[in-house]
């Protein structure tokens, strides 16, 4: 049987080889990013994996972007020119990816405003699943 970490770790390796990782000014990360972190950190995390033969589960992929100032005002709004720029490149990073023993591809990707840090970040769901090997 597979495990979640092992779906995270994947998931990462195929980050960090990718022009998303190059793309970002931070780092890639498991679970947690730096402690006030002002850069573009991408972050993996996953939901419950099943035990069948075939094993399905969810992995997040969380793309910090810094907010920008509000042109003539005293706040600050999502970078939408950024958010897309590096949505296009997770996207098609993230099409459908095939290996030896497990696929994964995009199921939804949504933005969430983290209004305590001045960010947004972009989620990509990715439906992820693990086959029987002999």
């Amino acid at each position: 049987m597979r495990t979640t970490a092992e779906a995270e770790t994947i998931v990462y390796q195929f980050i960090k080889a990718s022009a998303l990782d190059e793309a970002v000014t931070g780092g890639v990360f498991k679970w947690k990013r730096p402690n006030d972190s002002k850069l573009e950190d991408i972050v993996i995390n996953s939901l419950p994996v099943t035990v069948n033969s075939i094993q399905r589960m969810t992995v997040n992929v969380n793309i910090y972007v810094a907010d920008v100032p509000y042109p003539g005002l005293n706040f600050t709004t999502q970078d939408s020119g950024r958010i897309e720029e590096l949505a296009g490149i997770a996207m098609n990073l993230f099409e459908e990816v095939q290996g030896q023993y497990y696929d994964f591809r995009v199921e939804t990707q949504s933005i969430f405003e983290e209004p305590d840090i001045d960010q947004h970040y972009i989620n990509f769901r990715l439906q992820f699943q693990f086959y029987e090997t002999d």
